[in-house]
């Protein structure tokens, strides 16, 4: 114990990555009990701690992660539990006892049940099965425990309080969603203040955010705490590469850079979780190993839908493509919890302003917020305006997305757009719970099928269907040639429009659309303003398939407290330089605020209209 606090006191010590990713790239499928592999599998195992130690890792954590007696009896395995973690231990103690200079041994816990399981477990019972399994450990010789991804701050209080009483150092790690709250919906401050007083020897966030998202939310904690803080991010968002099957492409310079900002915040143990690898830890070491951990200046913890009138309807989205109208289109997401009033008011200002349509889209969080389908229906049945929804097919069965749409159509809205999509990072390993029963591919079809007047089976369904089916399109995927055969595949399945990503490089716009040749339909183009440079690494480290040119990195760069106005002006010339590429555009603005939504719109009009100048800026 008293190695590992003077070893925090004198350094920042590196942790290692993510041991599933490692060995779902070993050939381990996603559905395997990784901790089992202790016993089955311990060379797999062991390579994976050995392979992080020689990229400089000072702290390696036990393959357990799953192994509590109640997440092992998921799959039959309680009885093993304590052969599991003991296994687990060894296989660490092993890698550390090979190498030249200290290693400590982490016993990684995890929550004892996911999300949906919890309601059924007492805090105070989860709390036993997390002292049950360090107490293994313990057995095993771990040097600290290590709480990481926890989503609910009463089981990790519950358990560190349970635990305290082992005689080891504690780090505690939850595990943060996009809004810098927990799953359970905890603010960075109210996890600070219950945290400060606890047994609890490090402090920390790991998994679901990138290097970028972890900043801000480790920003938050050190004015707040004098604990020491851990931070191990995501390597970015995962891609999809096939069925079940994803990559992580983030760049370890960018990886490194936001190690030094955790260092400069006061990180005293910095590694990596879901997508990093050896080289990501080995770049960390390159950039902060050996500095003297640093703390932040201490401060003290802070402890029904409005229905509106409807007037006459919009022109369709089909008509305005149809009239070759250039349409602009504004994207949101669902709201929190189940008032629409706001959406509604925002939906009513951009339409005022100039937006053709409203585009809903999924929410890209794994919250307590309304589906885009229900919004889109509230939308459309309380609003005048035209409507757009996005639907994905994740963890849906074709039964049920029939189902959905039909009740799509029956509130009025006839353009929807396909997509596959992901399930939203709730964890840590890359384990899936969702089912593609379908792709967007195969949406599109069921949409054809609707519009025949034919259910999914060929069966009448009664009058056929009007929807306007639209489908994504990526032209920054890093395989384009493979984009370009799945979307053939798309406009062969029936589809009468795309959309596009967002697009900051229109060279690759022209080849994808080039190569789509006579075939193509209308094509929506996608746009986010940067904000800042800082959004803009954002967007080409951790995004995948997000294509960020050097000319705009610089061009933000070389301004110093205009960079919005900068990236706005960048999103209208993209507009203006794609006018005849095009169709329309859809804005894909973080700000929410009416007016900053209808300056935008406002611009978009007028550059559509003749070439963009720097006068064209209204705000």
């Amino acid at each position: 114990m008293d190695k590992f606090k003077e070893a925090l006191r004198s350094r920042i010590l590196i942790a290692d990555g993510a041991m599933g990713t490692m060995l779902h790239a070993a050939g381990v499928s996603l559905d395997c009990v990784l901790p089992e592999l202790n016993l089955s599998a311990p060379d797999l195992v062991a390579d994976v701690h050995a392979r992080y130690v020689a990229a400089g890792a000072d702290i390696i954590l036990t393959n357990t992660f799953r192994a509590s007696i109640p997440r092992l009896a998921d799959a039959g395995l309680e009885r093993q539990a304590r052969d599991i973690n003991a296994a687990g231990v060894r296989l660490a103690r092993e890698a550390a006892a090979a190498a030249d200079r200290e290693i400590f041994v982490a016993g990684s816990i995890g929550p004892v049940h996911t999300g949906r399981q919890r309601a059924h477990m007492p805090v105070s019972e989860r709390a036993e099965a997390l002292r049950e399994q360090a107490v293994f450990m313990a057995e095993a010789g771990v040097d600290l425990l290590l709480f990481e991804t926890f989503a609910e701050l009463d089981e990790l209080v519950a358990g560190i309080e349970a635990c305290a009483g082992l005689g080891l150092p504690m780090v505690g790690q939850l595990t943060f969603m996009e809004d810098e709250r927990t799953l359970a919906g905890d603010e960075p401050e109210t996890v600070a203040g219950a945290l400060n007083t606890s047994a609890l020897t490090v402090l920390g966030i790991n998994c679901t955010l990138g290097p970028r998202g972890i900043l801000s939310v480790l920003r938050r904690l050190s004015s707040c705490t004098t604990i020491p803080l851990s931070a191990q991010p995501n390597a970015g968002l995962p891609r999809m590469i096939g069925r079940r099957r994803f990559q992580y492409t983030l760049h370890n310079d960018y990886f490194a850079r936001h190690a030094r900002l955790y260092a400069e915040l006061g990180a005293a143990i910095i590694g990596g979780c879901c997508g990093t690898t050896p080289e990501h830890i080995h770049a960390i070491c390159e950039a902060v190993g050996n500095l003297p951990p640093g703390r932040a200046s201490h401060v003290a913890a802070t402890g029904g839908a409005t229905a509106v009138e409807s007037g006459k309807r919009p022109p369709t989205l089909r008509g305005l493509l149809e009239a070759k109208r250039f349409v602009i289109g504004a994207e949101f997401h669902p709201p929190q919890g189940s008032d629409p009033a706001m959406a509604v008011q925002i939906a009513t200002e951009l339409t005022h302003e100039g937006a053709d349509f409203i585009s809903v889209v999924p929410p890209s969080t794994a919250r307590a917020q309304m589906s885009a389908l229900s919004l889109a229906c509230v939308l459309k049945l309380q609003t005048p305006h035209e409507i757009a929804v996005t639907i994905t097919t994740w963890d849906r069965s074709t039964i049920s997305l029939q189902a959905d749409l039909l009740g799509v159509q029956a509130c009025g809205i006839a353009n929807v757009v396909c997509r596959t999509g992901n399930p939203p990072l709730q964890g840590d390993y890359p384990n899936l719970g969702g089912i593609w029963e379908v792709d967007s591919i195969g949406l599109i079809e069921l949409l054809r099928s609707l519009n025949q007047g034919l259910d999914s089976n060929g069966v009448p369904v009664g009058t056929p269907s009007t929807f306007f089916i639209g489908a994504r399109v990526n032209p920054g995927a890093s395989d384009l040639e493979g984009e370009l055969r799945r979307t053939k595949a798309k406009l062969a399945a029936g589809v009468d429009f795309l959309v596009t990503w967002p697009v900051y490089d229109l060279d690759r716009l022209s080849a994808l659309l080039e190569g789509l040749g006579p075939e193509r339909v209308p094509v929506l183009l996608s746009v986010q303003p940067i904000r800042d440079l800082d959004e803009a690494e954002f967007l080409r480290n951790e995004v995948p398939d997000v294509q960020i040119p050097d000319e705009l990195l610089s061009r933000l760069g070389r301004v110093q407290g205009h960079q919005p106005d900068i990236g706005k002006q960048i999103a209208l010339e993209l507009i203006s330089s794609a006018r005849d590429l095009v169709e329309g555009v859809i804005l894909v603005n973080r700000d929410e605020s009416p007016l900053s939504w209808g300056r935008l719109i406002n611009n978009v009009r007028e550059v559509t209209r003749r070439a963009v100048t720097p006068d064209s800026m209204t705000g």
